[in-house]
């Protein structure tokens, strides 16, 4: 799905002859659909029960209470406080998986809790996040 040929349209777009004889310019997108909050977790690429159980920011769990209050929403959409696709995520996941994959370290281990821990993360590496990078996939949103 992610060719080439789909990425140039995805991010240049594409002109068609439509149906009704109109040429358009049309950019293909990806579909998303809804989820509940454990799919969302999967989506985000975050841990259940988790310190930041929220798949779109950094909220801890001992915050949740202020849910919907008009500070809540001020503070939530602060600069650093959306959960963001990064180089450090990307260093941090890679590393993870590092301790993993390479070295043995177990899920629960102290050396992989202690690098995922404070954001709720997972040591997931998502192909269109990697590919799409510059879009908002992954359920985190991207650095300007």
């Amino acid at each position: 799905l992610l060719d080439d040929d789909f990425l140039e349209a995805y991010h240049n777009g594409i002109v068609l002859k439509c149906a009704n004889g109109v040429t358009r310019c049309v950019f293909p997108c990806i579909f998303t659909y809804s989820a509940d909050y454990p799919e969302k977790l999967l989506i985000a690429a975050i841990q259940d029960n988790g310190l930041c159980p929220c798949p779109r920011c950094l909220t801890p769990e001992s915050e949740l209470s202020r849910i919907g209050q008009k500070r809540d929403l001020a503070h939530r959409t602060k600069p650093g406080f959306l959960r963001r696709w990064s180089d450090w995520l990307c260093i941090t996941i890679t590393k993870v998986r590092q301790l993993i994959y390479e070295q043995g370290y177990g899920m629960v281990s102290a050396a992989v809790k202690a690098c995922l821990k404070a954001e709720s993360l997972v040591p997931t590496m998502v192909s269109p996040t990697e590919t799409l990078s510059s879009d908002h996939m992954h359920g985190y949103s991207h650095e300007p």
